[in-house]
């Protein structure tokens, strides 16, 4: 089995308080990852040094198996209101899209139809100044699945997300407010921990289920 992601020595801390100092773990083809800690203790700092967004603090290493798709569904989509749900990931999807020929980009817009579809969002114009919370989240998320990325990287997508929907795809991370139950049944199995030195409030987990899910 591929090892599609190993981490090696990363920390990061704002001021005094140490998120977490000096972890490292392995992420392999097939895996599926979720962290689940109290607010405050590194989830998402975690998350974006995964994604490329955020350095660690002590350097170390971050190592992906070569030419890996990523994609990364961050806790906040940046939108405009007055665009139309197609014509926003649309324009927030350029960095994918910028080098696909027209056929390829053709056959973008069809999967992100597609998940908007499946995803109960049919009418491609609304606006999304219309939309919920709720909804802006799964607009976000169809975009992420368009691009049939090998890994992908979710923060707190788990509200407006069936889990389902994404279990036959390739290695994904993804963050779990503690008050979510759910994601320890759906990830039952503990694997590692990393304690930041504040007690038991100052931990996250990492949780792996393997193939299972497919």
């Amino acid at each position: 089995m591929a090892s599609y992601l190993q981490i090696e020595n990363i920390s990061k801390s704002y001021g005094p308080k140490i998120l977490f100092e000096h972890i490292g773990f392995n992420i392999n083809e097939g895996d599926k990852i979720a962290l689940i800690a109290p607010n405050g203790t590194g989830k998402t700092s975690l998350m974006r040094i995964l994604a490329g967004k955020d350095k660690s603090d002590s350097g170390g290493k971050i190592m992906f198996l070569k030419d890996i798709r990523i994609s990364f569904l961050e806790q906040e989509y940046d939108f405009d209101p007055e665009s139309g749900i197609f014509d926003q990931i649309m324009a927030h999807s350029t960095a994918f899209t910028g080098h696909l020929d027209q056929e390829h980009l053709w056959e973008y817009e069809r999967r992100v139809i597609q998940h908007l579809t499946s995803l109960n969002l049919p009418d491609m114009a609304q606006k999304m100044k219309e939309l919920s919370g709720g909804e802006v989240k799964r607009v976000a998320i169809a975009e992420m699945l368009a691009t049939e990325a090998d890994f992908f990287i979710m923060d707190e997508p788990t509200n407006h997300l069936d889990i389902d929907r994404v279990s036959r795809k390739l290695p994904f991370t993804f963050k779990v407010h503690p008050a979510y139950g759910d994601a320890r049944q759906v990830f039952p199995r503990q694997s590692v921990q990393y304690d930041n030195g504040n007690g038991p409030r100052g931990r996250i987990h990492l949780q792996r289920r393997l193939s299972e899910l497919s």
